[in-house]
């Protein structure tokens, strides 16, 4: 937290931090720590659900032969977003985030219009520094990039982001310089 003064005396930094430590497929640990304010309106005693999306969730589909992954869709969609050409995001994690009721996990919370929320995401098992997050809103077709910053940490890499919102959000490493689409 920083923030400029005139003067100075006591200050209180008011805020709630949930986190959430994910046990991925491949044996790893990744911590997910999501902090915010009281202007997020978040009930209190709220919990964090984390879950990873993987390579063989399918859509359900009558058609098997004709299934996608919704992993693969993301992917894609990711690539899509970043301007990257089709299949060639090398790291890429796929995280579905909501803050959800603690009596009633079925029923999510999001930040106040206007608040936000700070995500931090720990990956044991990348090394990257410049790792790209791409954000999927509830209904929405196309991902969205979030501005956000990573460095590298004693348990491998870190990014963090400002969230407005919950649902899925993909993190990859950019194998190039990623593309801006200003008329997208």
């Amino acid at each position: 937290v920083s923030f400029d003064t005139e003067s100075f005396s006591v200050f209180a930094i008011v805020g709630t931090t949930i986190e959430k430590t994910v046990l991925a497929s491949d044996g790893k640990n990744y911590k997910i720590t999501v902090t915010y304010g009281p202007e997020a309106e978040i009930p209190e005693g709220a919990e964090l659900a984390v879950e990873e999306i993987l390579p063989d969730q399918k859509n359900s589909s009558e058609d098997d032969s004709a299934t996608t992954s919704v992993y693969e869709e993301y992917v894609s969609k990711t690539e899509n977003a970043l301007g990257m050409e089709e299949g060639t995001a090398g790291y890429i994690r796929l995280f579905d985030i909501s803050i959800v009721d603690k009596d009633n996990p079925e029923k999510k919370h999001q930040p106040a219009e206007g608040s936000s929320a700070a995500v931090r995401i720990e990956l044991a098992d990348s090394s990257s520094e410049s790792l790209n997050v791409v954000h999927f809103p509830d209904g929405a077709e196309e991902g969205e990039e979030v501005e956000s910053s990573t460095e590298n940490g004693e348990n491998g890499s870190v990014v963090e982001f400002q969230a407005d919102g919950f649902s899925v959000y993909s993190i990859v490493d950019a194998p190039e310089p990623v593309h801006f689409h200003p008329y997208k």
